[in-house]
C-alpha cells in the first residue's frame, strides 16, 4: 500500500511567496515612492545573504531579515504594477459622457445573441481627449452585441464608441462591485451610441472563437429532449455558465459543486491526465510528451476564454510535468507554490480574486492535509492486517480496495472543504454542511462527464458525428443523476447554515492559523499522527464556531 506520508511537502519558495504576498498588501495601502523601499529591501536581502554565510547565534536571523527585505522589494514592486486607488475627489465624480477608446481585456457573457447586450472588463487605450480617467484604466463595459455577419464582441477586441462614464463608489454592500474593485476597476462605462471596431481580434483570437463554437456544436448534437443537460455539459467541459438557468445555479451551489463549471484545476487535471495516456499509449518518450501535450493542454485553455482560474491550474500542470520529464523530485506542494509565485508576479491583483484565494487554498489544503489524513486513516482501515497479504482471498482485495478508495476520497473532500469553509462563509455568507460528503460522488461523476466531453470532441473533430452523439447521450445520463443529486442536497432541512455577518477579517485570520498549523505539523513527516494533523481543523473550528457565537 502506497504511504502518501511519505510524500514530501517542502517548498522553499513558500518564503519568497509569502514576502510577495505581503509586499502586495502594504502596496495596495502604501501611497510613498517605490525607489526608496526597493533600495532598502535590496540591502536587507543582501544582509540577508551575509547572514547566511555566518556559523553560530545570528544565523537564526537569517529567516526574518529574508522574509522582511523580500517584502520591501515587493512592495515596491506593487507600487509599480498596482493600480493607484482613487481619491476622494475621484470618487465623488458625477456620472459624465465620455468618449473611450478600449481594448477588452475579459468578457463575461460572450456567448450573447446579436443584439444584445455584452459585458465584461476592458483597458483604457490612448486615444480621444481624456478628462477623467486616464489611459490604462481598468473600466466594466456594458456594450451592443456586434451584428450577425459584423465582428463579435470578445477578448482582444479594441472598440471606440461614446458612453456614459460611472465612478464606482460603493465597493461593500454590492458583492460585484466588491468583486470589480478587487480587480483594479474603479470605472463603469455604458454605451448610449453607436459604437466603431477598431481592430478585431487577432488572428490566434479569432481562431480560438472559431474553435469553441465548433466546440459546441460537437458537444450539443443529439441534444433533442435533453437542453438542461446540454447546458450543464456545455457549462462543465466549456465554461459557459451563462447558459445555466436559475433553477441549476441554485442546485448546485447548496450542494457546494458550483465550482465544477469554471475551468480550474479539476478539468486541467483530468485533460492533462488524458493527454498523457494517450501520448504514454502512442509509445512517446517521456521527455518529448510534455513539448506535444502542454501546447494542446494551452490551446484548451485558451478556446475555452483563457480564465484566470484556467491559467493558474495549467501553471501548476506546466510545473509539475516539467519536473517529471526531467527527473526532479515530484513535489506537488512546490509546484503549487511556484505556480502562485509565477501568477501573481504576472498579474498582482490575482491577490485580491476569490477564485485564487479558493484555488490555492484548496489545493494546499489537499497536499497538506488530504493526502497524509488518508495514509493515517489506510493504517488504521485493514481489517485483514494480521493476514500475510499473499494470502487474502479475491473478495479480501476487493473490500481492502474499496476502503481504500472511500478513504482516499473523503481525506480529499474534507480537507478541500476545509479550507472552503472560511471564504464562504465571508463572502458568501453560508456554509453547506453536506458538500464533504456530496462532493465524494460529484467530483467523480464530473471528471467522468469531462472524460466522455473529451472524447466525444475528439470524436467531432475526425469527423465520427454519429459516435460523438452517442458519448453526449452517456455525459447526459451522468448529468441527469449529478442533477437529482443536487436537487436532494439542497432540498434537505438544515444542509445550509447561513451567517451573512460573518467578519471578513476573522475569516482571513481563521484561514492564516489553519495553514499555518498544517505547515508546522508538516514539517516532519515521519511523526504525523492522528492528534497533530487534528490540530488545524479544531483550530479552524474554533475560529468557525466563535464567528457564530459572536454573531
Amino acid at each position: 500500500m502506497r504511504n502518501h506520508l511519505a510524500s514530501a511537502n517542502r517548498a522553499p519558495l513558500v518564503y519568497l511567496l509569502c514576502s510577495l504576498i505581503a509586499g502586495l498588501l502594504l502596496a495596495r495601502i502604501a501611497t510613498a515612492d517605490g525607489l526608496p523601499i526597493g533600495l532598502l529591501g535590496l540591502g536587507g536581502a543582501v544582509g540577508s545573504v551575509l547572514l547566511s554565510q555566518r556559523k553560530g547565534q545570528v544565523l537564526w536571523l537569517w529567516g526574518p531579515v529574508f522574509l522582511l527585505s523580500g517584502t520591501a522589494v515587493f512592495c515596491s514592486y506593487g507600487l509599480l504594477r498596482l493600480p493607484p486607488a482613487l481619491d476622494a475627489a475621484a470618487l465623488n465624480q458625477a456620472p459624465r459622457e465620455a468618449h473611450l477608446k478600449i481594448q477588452l481585456i475579459r468578457v463575461f457573457n460572450n456567448k450573447a445573441a446579436p443584439g444584445d447586450k455584452v459585458s465584461g472588463i476592458a483597458r483604457v487605450l490612448p486615444g480621444p481627449a481624456y478628462r477623467h480617467i486616464e489611459p490604462g484604466a481598468r473600466v466594466y463595459f456594458n456594450l451592443q452585441a456586434g451584428a450577425e455577419d459584423g465582428p463579435r464582441l470578445h477578448k482582444g477586441v479594441q472598440i471606440e464608441s461614446v458612453g456614459v462614464l460611472r465612478t464606482l463608489r460603493d465597493t461593500q454592500t454590492s458583492g460585484f462591485n466588491r468583486y470589480l474593485w478587487n480587480n483594479g476597476v474603479y470605472y463603469r462605462f455604458s454605451q448610449n451610441a453607436s459604437l466603431r471596431i477598431t481592430r478585431p481580434a487577432g488572428a490566434f483570437r479569432s481562431f480560438c472563437i472559431r474553435q469553441n463554437e465548433r466546440f459546441q456544436k460537437i458537444l450539443n448534437s443529439g441534444a433533442e429532449g435533453a437542453a438542461d443537460q446540454a447546458r450543464v455539459y456545455t457549462a462543465m467541459l466549456l465554461g459557459a455558465r451563462a447558459g445555466l438557468n436559475q433553477d441549476q445555479k441554485d442546485r448546485y451551489q447548496a450542494s457546494g459543486a458550483m465550482h465544477l463549471f469554471a475551468i480550474s484545476g479539476l478539468h486541467i487535471g483530468v485533460i492533462a491526465t488524458a493527454l498523457a495516456s494517450c501520448l504514454r499509449l502512442i509509445r512517446i518518450p517521456n521527455q518529448i510528451a510534455p513539448f506535444l501535450g502542454l501546447p494542446l493542454l494551452y490551446l484548451y485553455v485558451e478556446i475555452t476564454g483563457g480564465t484566470p482560474s484556467a491559467m493558474r491550474a495549467f501553471l501548476m500542470t506546466l510545473f509539475f510535468w516539467t519536473a517529471y520529464t526531467f527527473q526532479r523530485q515530484r513535489n506537488p506542494f512546490a509546484a503549487l507554490m511556484a505556480s502562485a509565485l509565477g501568477v501573481l508576479l504576472i498579474d498582482p491583483l490575482q491577490l485580491w480574486s476569490l477564485g485564487f484565494q479558493l484555488s490555492y487554498a484548496v489545493v494546499a489544503s489537499i497536499l497538506l492535509l488530504g493526502l497524509p489524513l488518508q495514509g493515517v486513516l489506510t493504517r488504521w482501515a485493514r481489517p485483514f492486517r494480521w493476514l500475510p497479504e499473499n494470502d487474502w482471498t479475491r473478495w479480501q482485495r476487493l473490500l481492502q480496495r474499496s476502503i481504500d478508495c472511500f478513504l482516499l476520497l473523503f481525506s480529499i473532500s474534507f480537507s478541500a472543504w476545509l479550507a472552503s469553509i472560511p471564504l464562504s462563509l465571508g463572502h458568501f455568507g453560508y456554509l453547506s454542511l453536506p458538500a464533504v460528503f456530496i462532493n465524494m460522488l460529484l467530483v467523480n461523476m464530473a471528471a467522468l462527464v469531462i472524460c466522455t466531453g473529451c472524447l466525444s470532441l475528439a470524436c467531432g473533430l475526425l469527423p465520427w458525428t454519429g459516435l460523438a452523439a452517442v458519448l453526449n447521450h452517456a455525459a447526459w445520463l451522468v448529468i441527469t443523476c449529478m442533477d437529482a443529486l443536487s436537487g436532494w442536497v439542497a432540498a434537505i432541512p438544515g444542509a445550509v447554515l447561513e451567517s451573512k455577518d460573518y467578519p471578513l477579517p476573522l475569516c482571513y485570520s481563521a484561514l492564516l492559523m489553519y495553514f499555518a498549523c498544517l505547515i508546522l505539523v508538516n514539517r516532519r513527516p515521519a511523526q504525523l499522527n492522528a492528534a497533530r494533523l487534528a490540530a488545524a481543523p479544531a483550530l479552524l473550528a474554533l475560529f468557525v464556531v466563535g464567528a457564530f457565537l459572536w454573531a
